[in-house]
């Protein structure tokens, strides 16, 4: 389990922080159903994010996408990607799912907020990286994907990439900082 966020839905003050639900989710998920409905329980709509999320045990990856009261869930056993990248999954802080967008807090300033999904600079990196890559994206293809400036923005902070097989033993590829 990953997670990318994305901007602020409302608070729920009846709601549980999500550090506890990542803690129940990482520790007694078993599948990604389970993942989906422990984060999604009692949610108090803070720290909105896109939770990527695998099952190496079934060979399945999803991205759950949590606001508030909203959710979208993305899955490739059903065959579903966003902007249609078949087997590819991306997440960066630029939610896709209109529903979770239309509960962002108002601007302060009242400026309008769009609704409307459009692709961000890293969205279009990531794309342009899965046609190119398409059938040969593997753990090295990533690695050298995730060390370019349109992938790696300034204010990322890490990089991670894990693969079936690393997941089955529990490892991953990170770096810690800015990895250009």
């Amino acid at each position: 389990i990953g997670e990318t966020t994305v901007m602020q839905t409302p608070f729920n003050i009846d709601g549980t922080p999500q550090s506890s639900r990542i803690r129940k989710a990482a520790q007694y998920g078993s599948s990604i159903d389970d993942v989906v409905k422990i984060l999604s329980q009692d949610n108090n709509g803070l720290y909105t994010n896109d939770w990527l999320i695998g099952d190496a045990k079934n060979n399945e990856t999803a991205i759950l996408l949590l606001g508030t009261e909203k959710s979208k869930v993305w899955r490739s056993r059903k065959q579903d990607f966003p902007g249609d990248t078949e087997g590819f999954l991306w997440s960066v802080n630029n939610a896709k799912d209109p529903e979770v967008r239309k509960e962002y807090v108002a601007d302060p300033s009242n400026a309008p907020v769009d609704v409307v999904f459009g692709p961000v600079n890293r969205d279009v990196a990531f794309l342009d990286y899965y046609r190119r890559e398409k059938g040969r994206i593997d753990a090295i293809s990533a690695v050298n994907a995730l060390s370019t400036s349109p992938l790696n923005r300034p204010h990322a902070c890490d990089g991670k990439v894990t693969t079936s097989e690393m997941a089955s033993q529990m490892m991953f590829l990170a770096h810690y900082g800015k990895v250009t």
